[in-house]
């Protein structure tokens, strides 16, 4: 049985538990009612909460689905420790660990295993999310300098404490660890991680959190089948980290597709000539449980240290959902593997474009430039999702990559057409897709007709060319010279316009 058949039954089994509370949610949490079941068991068990974020302004309804969510995990980690335990060698194999690696995530009698303790960071997130909700002066009234995970551990230190003493003594568990490099790496890296979790001193927990980063990637690059996210980026209370730790697994599988993305990196950077590009490897996992943030927001991808892609998350927030905004509303003929292929492209695209670092002087001061209009975690995505669109069509252009241009040109407005349809205006992801079509529909390269969208073709799609490299080019004004034009334009952009308004609005009633 394949790893992501595994997973599916998981979530099915979660799934059903879930639907089986419906009642007593949608009882607790008026605006609910208004929401199709499906919609609602979607967001609580994929983790997609912004499918109702928006309309849920109540926060003590807000905590209680993320209560909720952690209580689906349970079920579904359930699913997990069960197969773990009844399947052979064989199958072990199958998905790339061995019956030590099996211990590690199981655990004993005497020390639980990874799974246990790394489900304790939905305790230690569900703390801070209460405290950002309730309490956000004991986040806030903090010296800036001093604004990191120490203070989480300071302020939740049954919590943290609980996952460093769990860290901690599955790396003691010499037995469940073989004299290879890589499993010798991640035991250390067990440690670190350990100290992270228990670490007051707010100089450092930054020391360790590069220490953290830089055995991940270790860890990623010795090839050791069990993969632990820890906490890496900031979303809930900005400039803290969000607890966090995810199990993934890599297999044959995972590790040979790698090799088609490391090329296609290679050939990237050939044409670019930039280190960041040259210097970060891809890397394709199949996650199992994703604990802390991910009860709220389940990314499907990491553009730091390494890139990551989280399989799973990949192919139902984006695999399944393009083909059909392409076979439905696209005026172009491509088949729906084809489509799901260059899915995943977009994905690894993006993530290899965030190019700018959160702690940029630059975009520091373009955010000071707008007097906080544009978020961080705005810029950040908008920057990724327009940068690499230029790049991606020459490629195609000159044969590096596989399908033609027209297909890529309209894979990538039916990408940001997803997030306008799927996501609420508040959503950095929609912002960026506004930012990459406004102009487009303004100028009437992108146009619907007839139900369906169209992209002006004249010379080989030269205006839509053309349009990509004027939106690049627009945004690095307002990043590196704080132009107050182009600070005012892209503003201005990761708002819909009146033509693109109206494309939302018929995607959302189809």
């Amino acid at each position: 049985m394949d790893i992501l058949v595994l997973c599916d039954q998981a979530k099915k089994t979660a799934r059903n538990w879930a639907k089986n509370q419906l009642p007593t949610i949608k009882n607790k949490v008026k605006p609910l009612k208004n929401f199709p079941d499906e919609i609602i068991l979607d967001g609580l068990v994929n983790n997609w909460f912004e499918l109702f974020d928006e309309k849920i302004k109540n926060r003590q309804e807000k905590f209680y689905l993320a209560q909720t969510a952690s209580a689906i995990k349970k079920v579904e980690v359930s699913v997990y420790r069960k197969a773990l335990k009844k399947v052979g060698k064989k199958q072990l194999n199958c998905w790339g660990i061995d019956e030590k690696q099996r211990n590690l995530l199981l655990g004993d009698t005497a020390t639980p295993g990874l799974l246990e303790v790394a489900g304790r960071a939905d305790s230690l997130f569900l703390r801070f999310l209460q405290a950002s909700y309730f309490s956000p002066q004991l986040l806030d009234n903090q010296p800036a300098k001093q604004k990191s995970f120490a203070v989480i551990n300071k302020l939740f230190p049954k919590e943290s404490g609980d996952i460093s003493l769990g860290l901690i003594n599955i790396s003691q568990q010499n037995c469940w660890f073989s004299e290879e490099q890589s499993s010798l790496l991640f035991q250390r890296y067990l440690k670190i991680l350990s100290s992270f979790f228990s670490d007051l001193n707010y100089k450092k927990i930054v020391k360790k959190q590069k220490a953290i980063e830089k055995i991940y990637s270790q860890c990623l690059r010795s090839g050791f089948p069990i993969v632990l996210t820890p906490p890496l980026e900031t979303s809930q209370f900005e400039p803290y980290l969000d607890p966090e730790l995810r199990i993934s697994f890599r297999d044959k599988k995972t590790k040979n597709q790698e090799k088609t993305f490391q090329t296609l990196k290679k050939n990237l950077s050939g044409i670019i000539k930039n280190k960041q590009i040259e210097q970060r490897d891809i890397f394709l996992v199949n996650p199992i449980v994703s604990f802390g943030v991910n009860l709220v927001f389940c990314g499907t991808a990491q553009e730091k240290p390494e890139i990551v892609i989280f399989l799973r998350e990949q192919k139902e927030s984006y695999d399944k959902a393009l083909p059909t905004i392409v076979n439905k509303f696209m005026a172009a003929a491509i088949n729906e593997t084809t489509v799901e292929k260059m899915s995943l492209f977009l994905t690894i695209f993006h993530e290899i474009f965030h190019l700018t670092g959160e702690n940029s002087p630059c975009l520091k001061n373009l955010i000071k430039k707008t007097s906080g209009k544009l978020g961080l975690r705005d810029a950040l995505e908008t920057e990724a999702e327009i940068l690499y669109r230029p790049w991606l069509l020459k490629m195609s252009e000159s044969k590096k990559l596989f399908g033609h241009k027209e297909q890529w040109a309209y894979a990538m407005t039916a990408s940001s057409l997803q997030a306008l349809k799927d996501l609420p205006e508040n959503n950095s992801y929609f912002k960026a897709a506004c930012y990459t079509l406004n102009e487009l529909f303004a100028q009437k390269i992108v146009y619907l007709k007839n139900k369906q969208f169209y992209i002006k073709k004249e010379n080989n799609y030269q205006d839509f060319s053309y349009a990509q490299n004027q939106l690049v080019k627009n945004y690095l004004l307002a990043l590196k010279k704080n132009n107050f034009p182009s600070v005012s334009y892209l503003l201005a952009n990761l708002k819909p316009n009146k033509q693109l308004c109206s494309a939302i609005s018929f995607l959302k009633a189809s």
